[in-house]
């Protein structure tokens, strides 16, 4: 067996700058579509250009290379063998924020060119027919406003936090955030604060860090309605 070596603290960083914006430990991020949790940012001592490479643990445990050790040095530990490896900080999405992907979900207007992308196969002569949006200009009145949204879906988003100017959905009792980027509970409570009257919060394929201690039971002022978290 291998001897391990861990890596010397003067090669290691807590944070890194990418294109996409600020990497730390233990964020969620996305490389090609693949996602997993940051667990080393530094240098890799058997690269001789000092460049500064991001540690990362896969969710799917077969996308990696090894367990955080390289070449008998300890990097960061895996819980699955062969589902970690490293990635160049330009190769990183850090996510969008749930303002931003709100809004271009499902308060922005239809254009044009998405309405004419609106077809249906009729299953009798199995030909692509123009779909007719009945009550478009209605709807879109009506849903402009995050106000007047009750149900709202955004799966696999690649969201990772509030954002600025996220609006009031003073209305919203169904909200679904699965598959995204979430790490942290206070991201979570600072969503919840933009529905008062949130009664389902599903958040599941999200890898979120062990409840702050601090963060005490949400009743009350605040958002949440009925909901409450515990620490």
């Amino acid at each position: 067996m291998a001897t391990e070596t861990p890596v010397p603290a003067e090669h290691q960083m807590s944070t890194v700058e990418t294109p996409t914006g600020l990497v730390s430990k233990g964020q969620r991020i996305a490389v090609d579509g693949s996602i997993g949790t940051v667990r080393y940012i530094g240098n890799v001592l058997s690269d001789k250009t000092n460049s500064t490479w991001i540690g990362v643990e896969w969710d799917d445990k077969n996308r990696g290379k090894h367990d955080g050790m390289h070449e008998n040095v300890r990097y960061f530990h895996c819980f699955h063998n062969g589902s970690g490896s490293f990635v160049k900080a330009n190769k990183v999405n850090v996510g969008v924020d749930f303002a931003t992907e709100l809004k271009e979900r499902y308060t922005a207007e239809i254009t044009a060119e998405q309405e004419r992308d609106l077809t249906v196969v009729d299953v009798k002569t199995n030909r692509v027919k123009k779909m007719e949006f009945v009550g478009k200009d209605k709807a879109q009145r009506h849903y402009k406003e995050a106000s007047n949204l009750t149900d709202v879906a955004l799966p696999d988003c690649f969201i990772h936090r509030l954002g600025d100017g996220a609006p009031m959905c003073i209305n919203l009792v169904s909200l679904a955030l699965d598959g995204n980027l979430i790490s942290d509970w206070h991201t979570v409570l600072s969503i919840i604060d933009q529905t008062p009257k949130i009664e389902t919060l599903s958040l599941s394929r999200n890898r979120l860090a062990p409840l702050d201690r601090k963060l005490t039971l949400l009743e009350g002022g605040g958002g949440g309605g009925g909901m409450g978290f515990f620490g």
